[in-house]
Parts: C-alpha cells; sequence; structure tokens
C-alpha cells in the first residue's frame, strides 16, 4: 500500500517530500499510542537532581505555511527551539541505538560501509508498504522523543523558562497531550501551494499530493491553542507572531533567566 512520506521520516530518508485572537484552550485528548508521553521533565523525576518543570510550546502547520519561519521569530526572542527534523537526523548517526534497530529490522543493506544510513536503500523497502513504514516509525519515533526530552531537561537546567518544540507531526501522532499548549501556523491553500512549488521546485500536483498526505488543516486548527495566520506579508506575519508571542510571555514568562522582557507597544 502506498503512502506518502513526510516530516521526520521523509528527512531522515532524504526524501524530497518537506514538509487571529489567541485560540480557546482546549482539554487534551489523550493518546493511545503513546500514553505516557510528556515532552515535560516530569516524566524523568527523581533522574535529574535540581530539575525544574518547564513549559513545552508546541509549534507546527502545514506544507508551506510557514512554520520554520516562525521558529526562527522565536529563537531571534531568545526562545529555544528543538526541531523535530534534526532530531530525526541525530538518532540516525552512526553508533546511535536507533540505527541498530533499523538495521535489525529492515537488514544489513540499510547500513553503508562506512556505517551510516543507506538511505536510498532504506526508503525503497519502506515507500511502498504501510507495514515497513509503521515499523521505522515505531523505531524513529520514540527515538525523537527521548532525545527531545532530554534536551528539554538540558535547557531547563541553562536557564530556560519554556521552550519550542517544532514538528509536522504533533497533531498526526496525538502528541498534544505531551505538551502545554499548541501554535499552529496556518495560510490559505493557494499561497501554500505557490510557496512550495517556487521554494522546491515542483510541479503543482506533487505538492497537492503532499498537502493530502497530512492532516487537513481545519483538524490542525481544532487542536490549537493559539494560531498564526500566514497570508499576508512579512511585516504581517511579524505582527501575528508577536501578537502570539506576548501571550505566552504573559502565560509562562520571559524564555530566559537573564533577559528582561520588553513586549512591542502597540501603536
Amino acid at each position: 500500500m502506498h503512502r506518502a512520506l513526510h516530516g521526520v521520516v521523509a528527512v531522515l530518508l532524504g526524501s524530497d517530500v518537506r514538509e487571529s485572537s489567541p485560540a480557546r484552550i482546549l482539554h487534551r485528548k489523550t493518546s493511545n499510542a503513546l500514553p505516557e508521553f510528556t515532552l515535560g521533565i516530569e516524566s524523568k523525576k527523581g533522574q535529574v537532581a535540581g530539575s525544574r518543570n518547564i513549559p513545552v510550546v508546541g509549534l507546527t502547520g502545514g506544507i508551506g505555511a510557514g512554520k520554520s519561519t516562525i521558529a526562527k521569530m522565536f529563537e531571534g526572542h531568545g526562545v529555544a527551539v528543538i526541531d523535530a527534523d534534526q532530531l530525526g537526523r541525530a538518532i540516525v548517526e552512526p553508533g546511535m541505538p536507533a540505527l541498530q534497530a533499523i538495521a535489525d529490522t529492515f537488514g544489513d543493506d540499510v547500513i553503508q560501509p562506512d556505517g551510516a544510513l543507506n538511505r536510498f536503500a532504506l526508503a525503497k523497502k519502506v515507500f511502498h508498504d504501510h507495514e515497513a513504514l509503521a515499523l521505522l516509525n515505531d523505531i524513529t519515533h520514540p527515538a525523537i522523543l527521548d532525545l527531545a526530552k532530554s534536551q528539554v531537561i538540558d535547557l531547563a537546567q541553562s536557564g530556560r523558562r519554556w521552550v519550542v518544540y517544532e514538528a509536522a507531526l504533533i497533531v498526526d501522532n496525538a502528541l498534544e497531550p505531551g505538551i502545554d499548549c499548541l501554535v499552529v501556523v496556518h495560510a490559505d491553500e493557494s499561497l501554500r501551494l505557490s510557496r512550495v512549488v517556487a521554494r522546491d521546485n515542483v510541479g503543482p500536483s506533487d505538492v497537492l499530493a503532499r498537502m493530502a498526505s497530512q492532516v487537513r488543516p481545519e483538524t490542525l486548527l481544532e487542536e490549537a491553542d493559539y494560531t498564526i495566520t500566514n497570508n499576508g506579508d512579512e511585516a504581517s506575519l511579524r505582527g501575528e507572531f508577536e501578537r502570539v508571542y506576548g501571550v505566552l510571555v504573559e502565560q509562562f514568562g520571559s524564555p530566559q533567566d537573564d533577559i528582561i522582557q520588553t513586549l512591542p507597544k502597540n501603536e
């Protein structure tokens, strides 16, 4: 059964798939797949002396919506951003347990002579096989979340008061219960389509197929605590970001212990 690759799996396989007022606060649903999942460091109680709990803000959005641009704006305001795509690459570096698990599951031919992942060989095994792709996800997703938790712990100990977890599949994988709030970046489909066609130099039909493989924008917006609309120019997007960022600072405080926060004044 064919299933489009997207999110972290697309990244680690080297696929060309890339991935108003604050919304009401939603009651977080429990996840059947990962019932114990939480990115907060309370999940590692007793393991880190003197650690403290810090909020984790999820950041997601469909392809072409502008999620990565918003992540950079968060970083520009001193917020630590944990990028799920980067974690997806890190867990399959030579010597990592997830890479060994992939080899044990899919065969030694998915490992190159230098010990690196043979992305092409692995992609051939999972691209048209729904069960194989599910097995790969079962290996990579827990490994990514474990690494994310470790980074949250390290950031808390370094004086961060809250962090952002940027991932395309937060809602797809029902990870909402493990975060404190969810920011969704969205844009009109026609704008998303034109942006990705120009960015990736691909045809509209290819981009539409990628969009179809992702959770519908309406579903993302239903799960959102805060939304950022990206239908205008950069100045408009900056205004949307500042509005949501200001609410997060009111809710969680300055992102770092050593930052004296100054919010932009309303003109």
